[in-house]
């Protein structure tokens, strides 16, 4: 059978060589979004948002149907209809990657190699899903179009560094034409016609882009396009040779775990590793492969401590979790770890694989980075995150040989067996000691050869002799040879059975409870685990679980961090979860694994309920539990079982659907959405609206729905969640989440500028409130309104209400609600003038941010920097200005980004360095569309320019902030633009408008109280009537 499938042009499918034709655009559109998603499950409601988006017909679940039963039947015409499968989460097209030109395009575009870059743009036949219609099409097609440019642009500079100039002129021209914007292009075209010698035809195609840029968006060209122009018109020498790249880059990341203890042996392998990595030339790539417990990860980490500082650039570790229990890690996942230890704030890094490879591809290129990749499962899982250009070097490791990444990817196996006995035996003398090892030397080479040689099973068999110290190891080694089914050392073809006696004798000699906890371990949906998630699986006090943990610690059944965490080995772990098999009934099984469940319920609602009072939550039945000291404990225990949590919504929803599933998924979407963690928020409330769904409970998708809206990442995204929140809060009768729905449906609007139609919507959800009891209104909606009458310039209207919101806040204990009212109220005080209030109150604000992990500390530390600049302490602001961009890059919030930046524009030290924060956070403010920001840059870049001696380009910009402000009710920037305006038409001599805009400026003033900044629109009415 041979299937292919494409997407780069008309949506294909040919079958032996033959295109099947779909007369049926529905079934194109179908086909097309489950391959943008291949092997991913994709929900029939998702399937239909995609197609029809907001207005779907009645029976468009049906339609769906018929177009996937088509496909399939097609499919099955061919012998292939397996590639189609329906499973609980959705319809999924299980397409082997070199089966879907999408995924063929992505590997070849990851390729530092010319012909192969020319061979991924071969793939495409035309515009990426030509013959699709639906509301999914636009945004991927534009995606998928910007990585084809992404490889022309790359294609063009190794173009340009291998001296092929005349071949690309007439190829770049092309594309320039089909993307004429992309301003790239241009900068490679103009090199190329230069290094021709055909300077005129360059500056040429300089100018036509400038005229371009400016006829259709009134903008210029970057820098770097500016800087070309320059040393083509000078004739700069520099030119000529292609130059290296020039980057000042932060310390590298440093992830390798700690070096293994008593590491002993593997030379020869040590030895091969660096002849294989030895040189430069392409990426090189090593594969260690070998049976579980054989030290595959233990070689592959003391090799890179050996060679670490060869690798000045950093090195990257991740555990695939390839042969655990648990879920592999997806390669997006471990790409995302790598481009935030990269670098990259949360919200650049794509969403999509291959997206999020190309960056990494890009951020690794001429580095020198050593890339550890533990525990994979096979070729796929790996080949995403490996680097695409000469210096970095990676190391696999895997219990599969990897075959395809050798073939494919020219990967160096190496192959890793036992320890030989000399080696073994040095093994055991190292943990058990030479004078214990030389009173029996007979029976531990006996040992090692008992335990086959494999360090694993070595460490456990030494680890329990070490708890005996008295015991002989002769008599240890015949209970070996005398064990029962599980005690055999040598079944061949199971990796298990190597090392099944050494487990096998370590589990007998437990203690009964002690080994019923154990098995309880292989059912760990996490992982790893503290004795309160022990003590609820084994139903015993939690003092009891800690001495029954450390008792398995101490058989070196499970590893110890030294604090209170415990985590079996994989092994160790399937072992256990074989035992639990054949040992315990399926209802106890069952029992202790949703006790766990139910445990990481009660402790995340009580967590919640410290930290986020204020959010509108589902009740979970009562549990009982004793809650924590305070706030601080409660974020450090949500902060350290995140990963658990999340696998643990993800286990049941599969395996034991149930609303303990949506209810643990609603009590940590406070804690997910306050810290932005993105990746596992979405993962979260996506699986409990599933289950929630087809359960048919209303209440848990309005919750979670209204999450995802918090969470998403653009403005239109999230209202589409929270419409959803509030239609299926209106259809449950819940007037709270249809309160917060439409209070956070009013954000969106305040945002994009609309004041009056966000005031209409917190003035309805302040209604919807009361009627639910809240006779004072809901605090988090006074919050809104406060920030909304800032905006507005109703000062003492935004003050009135953030007190209010404090005492509501502080009368419900809710800490994150109490520092945002003091934040709010802060903002007011210090428009009025109140500077010294103001610091004090967002001073206490970042403190109370920081008790509660809230991304918001950032926000309230500009407004420190602000007030201490207010108060003539400018290093002070400085200091505390940085803080505040470093940390919202940190959680990688770009409107939060956006806003930073005008105060490092506004404290910069000289007129360039504040024209690069204003520029930046003018880019921010475009593409996220956010008014208020953008007419803040405007000004900031109107200061900036007037100070350079451009006053014509300062009055432009003021101008057009003014409009901004006006058009969209910004009172408090109106009055600065017209300060700006006023300012700037002195300096020409205007001094009739310079009167009207100054008096403009004094009049808002005096109708809001707006007392900041104050002494400038003062004088400048002052000068202007002189």
């Amino acid at each position: 059978m041979t299937v292919r499938f494409g997407l780069l042009g008309p949506v294909q499918l040919v079958i032996h060589g033959r295109s099947v034709v779909f007369s049926a655009p529905r079934h194109r559109a179908v086909l097309g979004f489950l391959l943008l998603n291949a092997r991913r499950p994709v929900p029939p409601e998702r399937l239909i948002d995609a197609i029809w988006g907001e207005m779907p017909p009645d029976r468009a679940r049906g339609q769906i149907q018929v177009a996937v039963s088509a496909l399939r039947r097609t499919l099955r015409d061919a012998g292939a209809e397996h590639v189609l499968a329906t499973r609980p989460a959705g319809y999924v097209l299980d397409v082997a990657p070199d089966e879907l030109d999408l995924d063929l395009f992505t590997t070849l575009a990851g390729s530092p190699d010319a012909a192969r870059l020319r061979e991924a743009l071969d793939l495409w036949r035309g515009p990426a899903l030509a013959d699709v219609t639906a509301p999914y099409v636009e945004p991927a097609r534009s995606r998928l179009t910007d990585q084809r440019l992404t490889v022309v642009e790359r294609l063009a500079e190794l173009d340009l560094a291998a001296g092929r100039h005349a071949l690309i002129v007439d190829e770049l021209a092309a594309w320039i034409a089909e993307s004429p914007f992309r301003e790239r292009l241009h900068r490679h075209l103009m090199l190329a016609l230069h290094r021709l010698d055909r300077q005129p035809d360059a500056l040429a195609v300089a100018r036509d882009y400038r005229r371009l840029l400016a006829d259709e968006h009134g903008l210029d060209p970057g820098q770097e396009f500016t800087d070309l122009e320059r040393a083509i018109l000078a004739d700069d020498p520099a030119l000529r040779p292609v130059p290296g790249p020039v980057a000042t880059r932060p310390a590298g990341p440093a992830q390798l775990p700690s070096d293994v203890p008593d590491f002993v042996g593997r030379a020869e392998e040590l030895a091969r590793l660096d002849e294989l990595f030895d040189g430069a030339g392409a990426v090189v790539i090593s594969t260690i492969e070998g049976t579980g417990g054989v030290g595959k990860t233990a070689l592959a980490l003391h090799w890179a401590h050996r060679v670490r500082d060869l690798y000045p650039d950093g090195q990257l570790y991740v555990n695939l979790h390839g042969y655990s229990a648990t879920e592999p890690v997806r390669p997006l996942d471990a790409m995302t770890g790598f481009l935030r230890a990269l670098g990259v704030p949360g919200e650049e890094i794509p969403v999509d694989l291959a997206e999020a490879a190309a960056l990494y591809r890009t951020l690794l290129a001429d580095r020198r980075i050593l890339v550890i990749l533990d525990n994979a499962s096979g070729p796929d899982q790996v080949r995403p995150l490996l680097p695409g250009s000469r210096g970095s070097r990676v190391v696999v490791t895997s219990r599969d040989r990897l075959a395809g990444l050798v073939a494919r990817d020219g990967a160096r196996l190496l192959e890793l067996g036992v320890l030989p006995p000399d080696k073994a035996v040095e093994l055991l003398t190292r943990v058990l000691g030479r004078r214990r090892v030389a009173a029996e030397p007979d029976a531990v080479a006996e040992l090692a050869g008992l335990c086959g040689g494999l360090p694993l099973a070595l460490r456990i068999a030494a680890a329990h002799l070490v708890s005996q110290p008295r015991r002989d190891i002769a008599g240890y080694n015949a209970e070996l040879r005398a064990g029962d089914l599980l005690a055999s050392l040598e079944v061949p073809g199971d990796e298990l059975a190597s090392i099944r006696g050494v487990f096998g004798h370590s589990y007998r000699a437990l203690a009964p409870e002690t080994a019923r906890l154990f098995r309880l371990v292989g059912l760990l949906p996490g992982a790893d685990l503290t004795a309160g998630a022990a003590a609820a699986m084994a139903g015993v006090p939690v003092d009891r679980a800690m001495t029954l943990l450390r008792e398995l610690s101490d058989a070196h059944l499970l590893e110890f961090d030294g604090g209170d965490r415990f985590a079996p080995h994989d092994l160790i772990r399937v072992y256990a979860r074989q035992l639990a098999e054949a040992t315990d009934a399926d209802d106890d099984r069952r029992a202790a694994a949703e006790a766990l469940l139910h445990w990481c319920l009660a402790t995340s609602d009580a967590a919640a309920r410290l930290l986020y009072p204020q959010f509108t939550r589902l009740d979970p039945p009562k549990s009982g539990h004793p809650g924590f000291p305070d706030s601080q404990a409660a974020l450090a225990w949500f902060e350290s079982e995140r990963g658990n949590l999340v696998s643990t919504v993800e286990y049941f929803a599969d395996r034991a659907p149930q609303p303990a599933v949506w209810l643990l998924a609603d009590a940590m979407r406070g804690f997910l959405a306050v810290g932005q963690h993105t990746a596992d928020c979405l993962t979260v409330c996506r699986t409990g609206i599933r289950v929630a769904a087809a359960a048919g409970d209303q209440r848990g998708q309005a919750a979670l729905e209204l999450s995802l809206g918090n969470t998403a990442r653009h403005r239109d995204l999230a209202a589409v969640h929270y419409q959803r929140a509030l239609e299926a809060a209106r259809s449950a009768g819940w007037l709270a989440v249809e309160a917060a729905a439409e209070g956070n449906l009013a954000i969106g609007d305040v945002n994009a500028g609309r004041l009056d139609a966000a005031i209409e919507r917190i003035t309805r959800a302040m209604e919807i409130a009361r009627r639910t009891g809240q006779v004072a209104g809901s605090p988090t909606d006074l919050c809104k309104l406060a920030h909304i009458h800032l905006i507005q310039g109703r000062l003492a209207d935004a003050a009135d209400h953030s007190l209010r919101a404090l005492a509501l806040f502080r009368e419900m204990g809710a800490v994150s609600g109490e520092a945002n009212a003091l934040h709010g109220t802060g903002n007011a005080y210090l428009r009025l003038g109140r500077y010294e209030e103001a610091l004090e109150l967002q001073t206490r604000a970042v403190e109370l941010f920081g008790e509660v992990g809230h991304h918001f500390t950032s926000v309230a530390l500009v407004e420190v920097a602000v007030a201490c600049c207010a108060l003539g302490r400018r290093d002070e602001a400085v200091a505390h200005v940085e803080a505040a961009l470093a940390g919202v890059r940190t959680v990688g919030n770009g409107m939060l980004e956006a806003d930073a930046l005008i105060a490092v524009g506004d404290l910069a030290r000289t007129p360039v360095d504040a024209m690069a924060a204003y520029d930046a956070s003018l880019t921010l403010a475009r593409k996220l569309d956010l008014p208020e920001t953008r007419a803040a840059a405007l000004l900031g870049l109107a200061d900036s320019h007037a100070v350079l001696g451009d006053p014509a380009r300062a009055e432009a910009l003021a101008g057009e902030g003014l409009s901004v402000a006006v058009r969209h009710g910004f009172r408090l920037q109106e009055c600065e633009a017209n300060t700006r305006l006023a300012e700037l038409r002195l300096r020409a001599g205007d001094r009739e408008a310079a009167v009207r805009y100054s008096r403009r400026a004094v009049e808002i003033r005096e109708q809001t109280g707006y007392r900041f900044r104050e002494a400038r629109t003062i004088a400048a009415l002052a000068a202007s009537t002189e």
